[in-house]
Formats: structure tokens, C-alpha cells, sequence
């Protein structure tokens, strides 16, 4: 089942069964690639991508080479690795849909062949990630209806499709209804959020690989430090120094009782008070600001940046495997 974000689908089909045409149509051009000869000679060599974006969503189309034709460029197996090989950038694990095309012009059904050679090259569990597109205006009834009940047998479910095309007599490019388009997509939609997404092993051990050692070296990079500066308030006492007047007692003597003493020459002592000025200190509560420097560790990099590092590395070890299994003259890549 496809999610929300970009949605991976591979097609599938003989020449001519309207796979090309298909993508031209859905997404609104007509030279994305050329479509099939009258010879039965397939004009797609080799896997093509193509991203569309359909009701806010990113489908990434991948064209294969037209199966089981005369000049068939590809083994299955081949054809599996360049798939691979182009889904490895993205770090995709998965395709969400494979999309069989059976032309309803043709007099062959090629259906359970096409599908033999899915389960052949991607196991049987393949299946369940597979609808039918049932491409072109079929020749009979008698076709379209046993089109149906073969994809009803197989428990495949399909979809009617009508490609924009090239008129016969005039050479006119001719679009299809835009009401009748915008059905077609929804119900291709649909199909393709209903099957089941197909795992691909070899894609997920590589993401697998790719999430590990991001991890790891994010854990293993020493940290760095940055020295900053911050203000502080320091409490200190601010000294005052003030004069002050103060009383201190002095013991005097004097003539008892007056001039009665001064006659007998008897004199009695006292105690009197006189001012004096001292320098006296006085502390105030006060603050003031400092800066203060200490050395932090700065933040790590997201695991995100570790990421495309790795990414760049594993991927291009990935694609240099394949490019070493497929025959030079067979790369295309």
C-alpha cells in the first residue's frame, strides 16, 4: 500500500501494450519517450524514470524494456538490478505497485506470461503487488470480457485506461477527455493504494547499512567547543568614609561649692562631656556585572547530514556492484 509521500510503481507489458503512452498521458506530454513500432521492435531499451505529480503526490514511474520481445536487451535479473540501481538514490525499500499492461487491440493475451515473469524475477509474493491496465479500445466484447474474468481468476484487479494518441488518418494528436482523464486517475489511484508494497531486500539492507553507520558516526565525532561569554551579577560592599561628631566624657576639677571651696582651697572633680570628629566607615550592599567565559561543547550535527554523507558513499559502493554483474556492453546506466 502506498503512503502519503512519493509512490514507486514499475511498469510492465509487451511492445506496443501502451506503457509509454500510458505515461505520456498521465502526465500531460507526448516526448517522453517514443512508442512502439509497427515492427513489434520494443523502442524503450532501457529503464526509464519519470516523476509525475498527480493530486499532490510524487509518483516515480519506471518503463522497463518491453518484455519477452525479439530484442529484449535485458535479463530478468537484469532488469531487477537496474531497477535497483535507480531506486537506490532515493533510498527507496520498496515498490508501492507493478502495473501490467494488456492491450485490448491485441490478439494475444500476454497476461499470465507477463506475470510468470514477475514471479520469476521477484518471488511469488510479487503478485500481491500487482493490478492490470487494460490499455486501448478493445477489438470485441468477447476480448474485454475475457480480459476481465482472467484477471478475476488470477485475483488481479484492473483498470480500463485510454492513452492520448496519434490519429491514423492525420497525423493529429488526439487528448483524452479531461472528466474522463481525471477518472482514470483517480481509479489508478486508487488500484495502486489498494496493493500491496513489494519489498525489495537488497534496497533495504542498503538503507539498513546506510542508517547504522550514519549513527555510528555521528556517536563516534568528537565533540567540538566554542568558547562564550556570559554576564553575571557579582554582590560586592561599596565603602563610605565620613566624618562624624561625637561626645566623649572628660573628668574635670573644679572648687567645691563655689567660692566657699576656693577659700578653703578644697576642690571636688566631675565629669563633663566635650565633641570631637572622627573618620568613621560605612559599607553598602551593591552589584555589578561581569563577564564570565566558559567553554560549552556545540550541538552535533543531525543524524540528517550523516545521512546524505554515507548515502553518497554506499550508493555509489551499491551501483558499482551492479555495473561489475552486468555485462559492459549491457549497462545503459
Amino acid at each position: 500500500m502506498a503512503t502519503v509521500g512519493e509512490v514507486n510503481v514499475m511498469l510492465i507489458g509487451d511492445t506496443r501494450a501502451g506503457k509509454t503512452s500510458f505515461v505520456n498521458t498521465i502526465a500531460g506530454r507526448r516526448d517522453w519517450r517514443r512508442v512502439g513500432t509497427d515492427n513489434g521492435e520494443s523502442t524503450t531499451i532501457e529503464i526509464s524514470e519519470c516523476s509525475v505529480q498527480i493530486n499532490g503526490r510524487t509518483f516515480n514511474i519506471y518503463d522497463t524494456p518491453g518484455m519477452n520481445d525479439s530484442q529484449l536487451r535485458l535479463s530478468n535479473r537484469e532488469i531487477q538490478q537496474k531497477l535497483e540501481f535507480h531506486l537506490s538514490s532515493t533510498l527507496a525499500t520498496s515498490l508501492d505497485a507493478f502495473i501490467i499492461f494488456e492491450s485490448l487491440q491485441s490478439e494475444a493475451i500476454s497476461l499470465r506470461r507477463n506475470l510468470a515473469t514477475l514471479v520469476n524475477v521477484f518471488g511469488p509474493k510479487v503478485q500481491e503487488s500487482c493490478f492490470v491496465l487494460l490499455t486501448k479500445e478493445p477489438v470485441s466484447l468477447g476480448r474485454s470480457r475475457s480480459l476481465q474474468n482472467l484477471c478475476a481468476e488470477l485475483n488481479i484487479p484492473f483498470v480500463f485506461w485510454e492513452n492520448s494518441h496519434e490519429s491514423e488518418d492525420e497525423g493529429d494528436w488526439i487528448n483524452v477527455e479531461s472528466n474522463k482523464l481525471q477518472t482514470q486517475i483517480a481509479n489508478f489511484i486508487a488500484k495502486v493504494d489498494t496493493v500491496k508494497s513489494y519489498e525489495m531486500s537488497n534496497l533495504q539492507n542498503l538503507k539498513y547499512e546506510i542508517l547504522q553507520e550514519a549513527e555510528k558516526r555521528r556517536s563516534d565525532e568528537p565533540p567540538t567547543y566554542e568558547k562564550i561569554s556570559f554576564q553575571v551579577d557579582v554582590p560586592y560592599m561599596e565603602e563610605e568614609v565620613r566624618q562624624v561628631t561625637k561626645q566623649r566624657p572628660v573628668v574635670k576639677k573644679r572648687w567645691k561649692n563655689g567660692k566657699v571651696g576656693a577659700a578653703l582651697g578644697i576642690k571636688e572633680t566631675y565629669v563633663d562631656y566635650e565633641s570631637y570628629t572622627e573618620n568613621e566607615t560605612i559599607y553598602h550592599p551593591r552589584t555589578r556585572k561581569e563577564t564570565k567565559y566558559e567553554q560549552v561543547a556545540k550541538p552535533k550535527k543531525p543524524i540528517e547530514y550523516y545521512v546524505e554523507i554515507v548515502k553518497k558513499e554506499k550508493v555509489a559502493q551499491f551501483r558499482d556492484r551492479i555495473l561489475r554483474e552486468i555485462p559492459r556492453d549491457r549497462h545503459g546506466l
